[in-house]
Order: C-alpha cells, then sequence, then structure tokens
C-alpha cells in the first residue's frame, strides 16, 4: 500500500498515518482518508492494511457531525467504491486469462479478489450496524449513502440497477439479508425525510420482494397514519406507497381507494371530534400525496 510504505520509508512507524486519520483537524483527517484510498491508477488493488486502517477508522469518522466534513469523506467513500471496482474487474479479468501483466500468481490474484470482497462484506454489515434503532442521524445517513454508492457501482446482484459505466464489480454481495432488509424497513418511518427516503430507494430495488413481509407491512402502515403523530404520517404513508408500488406481489392493489374510503366514511360520521381522537385524519391526509393525480 503505497501510503503506508512512504511513511514507512520516511522511518515513520505505521500508528503515524492512524493519527492523521484521527487528528482533531477535519482539514488534516479528511486529507489523510483520501490519501488513503486514492491511486493515479483505478485498477490498483487494495492492500489489507489500508482494509484494516480504513475499518478502524469509519465508525467515528460515520458519527462526525460537521456537514462539510461528512460531504467530503463520502466524495473519498465514493473514489474507494469506486478503486474497488476497478481493481477486482481487472484483477477478475486477469486471473480468468490465468496470466497478469503485473506478474502476479493466479494465487495472488485470488487472495486480492478475497480480501476485496472481505472487506465489502464488511462495510456491508457495518453499514447495517449503522443504521440499527439509536443510531444517529448523522452515523445512519452516511452509512446509508455508502449503501447508495455501492448499489450505484453495481456490487449488489440482488438489487434492480443499471450499472452506467458497465463495468462490473468483480466481487459481488447480497444486501438484503433478513436482519438488513429489517432494519431498512424500519428505517422507512424515520424521523428524519431524509434517512427514510435513502432507504426506501434501497426497498424499492429489491428484485425479490416476496422476501418483504407485506401483511405485516401493510398493516404498520395503516396504523402509522391512523396514530395521529405528524412524524408517523409520512413514514406510514411510505409503506402504503410501497405495498401499491409491489401490487402483484403483495396483494394489495387498492391501497389508495381503501385509504380514501376509510378517509371520506369517517368524515361521513358527522362526529368529528371523536374522529380526531380515535381516528385521526391527518395520516391519511399525507399518504394521498404519495398517490398519483391520476387516479382522483
Amino acid at each position: 500500500m503505497i501510503a503506508i510504505l512512504s511513511f514507512t520509508d520516511l522511518g515513520l512507524p505505521s500508528s503515524f498515518f492512524h493519527s492523521l486519520l484521527t487528528n482533531t483537524s477535519f482539514t488534516i483527517r479528511v486529507s489523510a482518508f483520501d490519501f488513503l484510498v486514492f491511486h493515479t491508477q483505478q485498477k490498483q488493488p487494495i492492500s489489507k492494511p489500508c482494509f484494516h486502517l480504513i475499518q478502524s477508522v469509519l465508525p467515528s469518522i460515520f458519527a462526525e457531525q460537521d456537514g462539510e466534513f461528512r460531504i467530503e469523506i463520502l466524495r473519498s467513500v465514493r473514489s474507494l467504491v469506486l478503486r474497488l471496482r476497478a481493481s477486482t474487474h481487472s484483477t477478475l479479468k486477469e486471473l480468468e486469462k490465468r496470466t497478469s501483466k503485473l506478474g502476479n500468481l493466479e494465487a495472488e490474484l485470488t487472495l486480492i479478489l478475497s480480501e476485496a470482497e472481505d472487506f465489502v462484506k464488511w462495510l456491508v454489515g457495518f453499514c447495517g450496524e449503522c443504521i440499527c434503532p439509536g443510531r444517529s442521524y448523522y452515523t445512519c445517513s452516511m452509512a446509508l449513502k455508502t449503501l447508495h454508492i455501492l448499489c450505484e457501482e453495481g456490487f449488489f446482484p440482488d438489487l434492480e440497477m443499471e450499472v452506467k459505466s458497465g463495468v462490473l464489480s468483480g466481487v459481488h454481495v447480497e444486501l438484503f439479508s433478513p436482519s438488513m432488509l429489517r432494519l431498512l424497513l424500519d428505517r422507512l418511518a424515520d424521523g428524519y425525510d431524509e434517512v427514510a427516503n435513502l432507504a426506501c430507494w434501497l426497498v424499492e430495488r429489491i428484485k425479490d420482494p416476496e422476501m418483504i413481509p407485506w401483511k405485516t407491512l401493510y398493516a404498520k402502515g395503516m396504523e402509522f397514519c391512523l396514530s395521529g403523530r405528524a412524524d408517523k404520517a409520512e413514514g406510514g404513508a411510505r409503506l402504503l406507497s410501497l405495498c401499491q408500488q409491489f401490487g402483484k406481489v403483495s396483494g394489495y392493489t387498492n391501497v389508495w381507494e381503501d385509504v380514501w374510503e376509510s378517509l371520506v366514511a369517517d368524515v361521513n360520521t358527522g362526529n368529528l371530534q371523536l374522529v380526531a381522537e380515535e381516528r385521526p385524519l391527518h395520516g391519511r391526509l399525507v399518504s394521498l400525496r404519495y398517490f398519483p393525480s391520476s387516479l382522483f
């Protein structure tokens, strides 16, 4: 790894580079992280020590509250993912040819792919931990945006996504494990719209919608819409919208009509005070914004 070797050549201990990544100065930390993942040749594989260094600092980096710092780190994360994609793609092609312009043996090429795959699996698992209930907005949004980057670069075969570059990574991992799917579904009702929208974007691209517990999702959506809480209304609307979107699989093909009819029926009772207390309208009114206008 060039970054570590350069400091070693200068006679500095390997811990020195870690100290830069944990420095109190945001500028130094961003520069150090960018230097760590950058290479003029994206096909150059990332070393195992580099992976370990990234793993050691990501928890603190993702938790930072400074918006400008997070933007810069995400730029570096994208560079990291692009390099992972390019290097593993190149390595896999070399392995298929059983030759290497770099002189690597077959075992070395296999090791490069194995280490990269282990890191991507770790990164996905780490992002899953970051969106667990109780984690901060900063940590959660950084994790979801990282998953988006991985998705956009074709690392997840269980998502419907067209890779713009046409170059596929040499390693692929599944995103939608039962635990990850549960975490993403829970985030659809997150109090922060950005977090909920990021999670929804991923779920909407699932290749196997039968994995989703539609009956539970629909019931939870209606519950949130009737809760009377503004922070739950959007979440309920997203859940119901998802049920409608995958109607052929979920079986809920008339969600919007059901919501509208229940709303009209409650209003027609004439007892608006009782409705406001027991079946508040706000959540269902919010959900109507998710319906195509052509339905009305």
